[in-house]
């Protein structure tokens, strides 16, 4: 209403209302509703038509959105019902209370009722075929963004479990469990994101509403013909598929674009030319502040789970991303559980397991010739062969986790701050080589992935005084709830400041490599804070912080990441404090999705169901902030054993998680290289279960169509930033 004022819906006082204009004058007839199918509303009789004003008759021509549960208020009005049965007839019946004037008006002008009657009819269902030729789109889209699929997956339900497992499970533990859903965390807000009226006609314009996204088609038309025939056959103009829209990438490229095109006869969806076609239609956002975020691109692609006759779906992708890595761990941060060459001979000879039951790390080799055993370690594991196998089966990024003993020496011999026992361990991890030895083999890695066209991602993977108690840090404590850093309520402390170091140190490394170093990782999964630990205010003042000083030494341009799990995106994505990219450069986000199912998921369906709430999480941050995202950590384990009585189609896992990466995210990096259990090391290993080893090349192989540049470059339109 002209006041504001919102007054409920119904399919009656939808109707009556877009009525009211035309009937309020000509008859105080009434129209009368019953219960059509599924409890919808039909209008066939009495019910008193509104007075003809203008500020009671929210009409609904060219409303974009909504349902029948929202409010009919100035900003809310509902959208039609597609297939909804309107039945309207003025009849003489239900008349006996009118006055005696009216009866004998009505009996001495018959005819001219008969006409008012077809005119009013006329009227009514052209507003309603109008109403629905303009709204039936946005109305089935809401439905369909509702329950969209992951594709590939038999069950698109969110489990509660998924969430909170594939949101904070490590690699090396169990995971802790989150609370069930993200809407059901006490400290989330709510997700209030409404259906936006996108009625912007130029890109500029539209991406000033964060809430909006351009959708485009990149043919051409002219008198020399379309370089997209298919796509003027499937959607003419292309006015029904393009322009600025609330739209969900996911949906438009698949039930609007795909499903269309896949209705004719001639569309093949495993044809290079089907894939081309698709490839026109592009998608553009901006980031929560249109001020300073750049915009970001994706075209939709199409994905087939197997060889005829699987399904095949559409989906959006990342114009200039599909980075695809490998994890190079367990080298200056040896894991015991990862099984390399040397680490129970060499690293860890004769030295006994702690009495709590947990793993060794590296800070427990206090040996007199620790520096020996390490030296012996790094040259065993590594070797430019190991770079050389990556480029050849299609990896374009190498990422490199790095302790901070790594990259800094301590001052005067100190530590990080923490119980003593923990002191103790923290000076032996320090004194097992010196930095500069370190730098030696950080060097090598470099080098070798320069020599066969790779890059690197450095990754500060144990923080001083460990950001959990992990063996991941370099120094396990038997549970991942024993961390120090940071080292006070504040965020502020020793161990942070140290921290901050370690980042410059290794921003020093990065810019010495120029091209070669993508970019940085800030901090390797610090411990989750479903159960209170961990604040994020906290991490925050550390990342500010370790963002400020890192660019002393790199561009703005070069990526710095900043790690989450899943389920607690939410948090960043709530925040007003946002790293703006003209104070911070260019900062992503990054993610780690790991389940450990008891008993192991045995059949696709359920291995890939398992993933569904991790990938919403991740799905809807991206959507949402415009931030770039990074999964630098997946793996394939928790399947079987992976010898040769292990029938799973790991081949078929990996294809998926590929493809369901590449619907939010700039790439993905497999955990990890090598490892003595095959499906912790599905590169290296010549074969993984029953089956053929995983197929590398023809899963990676054409990731980069849309491109005519390497996969790791820059998606974001440069030229773009700053719209005002």
């Amino acid at each position: 209403s002209a006041s504001g004022t919102a007054t409920p819906c119904s399919t009656a006082n939808l109707c009556t209302a877009g009525m009211s204009r035309w009937l309020g004058s000509l008859s105080p007839r009434r129209l009368q509703t019953n219960s059509g199918p599924e409890g919808i509303p039909t209008l066939s009789g009495p019910v008193q038509a509104k007075s003809n004003k203008l500020e009671q008759d929210p009409l609904l021509l060219g409303y974009e959105g909504g349902s029948l549960e929202k409010n009919c208020g100035s900003e809310n009005v509902p959208g039609i019902v597609p297939g909804l049965s309107l039945q309207v007839e003025v009849t003489d019946d239900n008349v006996g209370n009118n006055d005696a004037a009216e009866n004998e008006e009505r009996r001495g002008n018959a005819d001219l009722v008969s006409n008012l009657r077809l005119v009013a009819l006329a009227a009514v269902l052209g507003i309603f075929v109008g109403a629905i030729s303009t709204t039936a789109i946005w109305n089935w889209r809401e439905s369909v963004a509702s329950a969209a699929p992951l594709t590939g997956s038999d069950n698109s339900s969110m489990d509660n479990s998924s969430i909170a497992e594939s949101g904070n499970a490590s690699r090396h533990r169990k995971p802790i469990l989150a609370p069930a859903l993200p809407s059901q965390d006490k400290g989330q807000p709510k997700d209030k994101t409404k259906h936006r009226n996108c009625m912007a006609h130029s890109e500029f314009h539209c991406l000033l509403d964060p809430g909006c996204r351009w959708f485009s088609y990149q043919g051409s038309f002219g008198a020399n013909g379309s370089n997209c025939p298919h796509c003027e056959k499937w959607f003419g103009n292309q006015a029904r598929v393009t322009g600025c829209r609330d739209w969900d990438p996911k949906v438009y490229c698949h039930f609007m674009i795909f499903r269309g095109a896949s209705r004719w006869k001639d569309s093949d969806p495993r044809a290079p030319w089907f894939s081309d076609a698709l490839g026109k239609y592009q998608v553009t956002q901006c980031g929560m502040d249109p001020r300073y975020s750049p915009r970001k691109r994706m075209v939709c692609d199409v994905w087939c789970d197997g060889a005829h006759p699987a399904p095949c779906y559409g989906q959006p992708r990342m114009v200039g991303g599909s980075m695809h890595g490998v994890n190079y761990g367990g080298r200056f941060i040896p894991e015991q559980f990862l099984g390399l060459p040397g680490t129970d001979e060499i690293l860890f000879k004769g030295l006994r397991q702690p009495r709590d039951g947990r793993k060794l790390s590296l800070c427990d080799v206090n040996t007199s010739d620790a520096s020996l055993r390490m030296t012996k370690f790094l040259n065993l594991n590594i070797k430019e062969e190991h770079f050389k196998l990556m480029a050849k089966l299609g990896f374009s990024i190498v990422r490199l986790p790095l302790g901070y003993w790594n990259v800094i020496e301590m001052p005067g011999g100190g530590t990080p701050r923490g119980p003593a026992e923990a002191v103790v361990r923290w000076r032996a991890l320090q004194s097992i080589l010196p930095v500069a030895k370190y730098r030696m083999w950080i060097d090598k890695v470099f080098a070798s992935a320069k020599k066969y066209g790779l890059k690197v991602l450095m990754d500060l993977h144990g923080a001083p005084g460990g950001q959990s108690g992990s063996q991941n840090t370099g120094c396990g404590c038997g549970k991942d709830s024993a961390y120090h850093f940071p080292s006070n309520p504040a965020g502020i402390g020793w161990n942070t400041m140290l921290g901050v170091r370690a980042i410059e140190a290794i921003a020093r490394i990065c810019a010495h490599h120029g091209e070669t170093c993508y970019g940085i990782e800030l901090l390797n999964e610090p411990y989750d804070p479903g159960l209170g630990k961990h604040s994020r205010h906290h991490l925050q003042s550390f990342y500010h912080r370790a963002i400020r000083s890192a660019r002393k030494h790199l561009d703005k341009e070069k990526p710095l990441i900043i790690f989450e799990w899943a389920a607690r995106m939410w948090y960043w994505r709530h925040q007003k404090n946002w790293f703006a990219r003209e104070d911070y450069g260019r900062v992503m986000f990054s993610t780690h999705l790991f389940m450990y199912p008891n008993p192991p998921t045995v059949t696709q369906t359920a291995a890939r169901d398992s993933f569904s709430g991790g990938l919403h999480s991740v799905h809807e941050f991206a959507l949402h902030t415009g931030y770039d995202v990074l999964v630098t950590e997946y793996a394939l384990n928790s399947h079987g054993d992976g010898r040769k009585d292990d029938h799973f189609d790991y081949n078929r896992l990996t294809d998926w998680f590929i493809h369901q990466f590449e619907q939010f995210a700039m790439g993905s990096m497999v955990w990890n290289f090598d490892s003595f259990y095959p499906a912790w090391g599905p590169v290296a290993k010549a074969k993984i279960g029953s089956g053929k080893p995983v197929q590398w090349q023809d899963i990676l192989k054409d990731r980069c169509r849309w491109e005519k540049k390497n996969c790791t470059d820059d998606p974001w339109q440069v030229n773009d930033i700053g719209l005002f």
